[in-house]
């Protein structure tokens, strides 16, 4: 099974098993993420290499890409922002609804962005 490792006659090390280093690893449980492999006792987080073997070798990680506490401070200001966007979506809709004459009533329905 070829899952990308760099050298296919040795599955569960990465490009450059000599250094230290941070690797996208996909284990297929926790997804893509980082993994760290230490060249001292050549393991990933204390993992040997033959029980990496099959997960998804990536890539390196680079200076560029972000770290796990950036990632979550984005996925924490998308959903505020989506939040928000909701709300001024619904204050909209409240607004729309009174100028008809009309309360929105819990057991208004939304269906595709319209009250229902």
């Amino acid at each position: 099974m070829d899952n990308n490792w760099p050298d296919p006659a040795r599955p569960g090390v990465p490009l450059n098993p000599e250094r230290d280093g941070w690797h996208w690893i996909d284990d297929g449980v926790n997804g893509t993420e980082p993994r760290f492999w230490g060249a001292t006792f050549a393991e990933w987080d204390g993992y040997p290499p033959w029980m990496a073997k099959e997960w998804d070798y990536l890539r390196p990680c680079s200076p560029d890409d972000l770290t796990p506490a950036e990632v979550e401070a984005r996925v924490k200001q998308a959903k505020r922002d989506a939040l928000e966007e909701a709300a001024q979506w619904h204050d909209e809709e409240v607004e729309y609804f009174a100028k008809m004459g009309r309360e929105v009533s819990p057991r208004d329905v939304t269906i595709g962005g319209m009250l229902h």
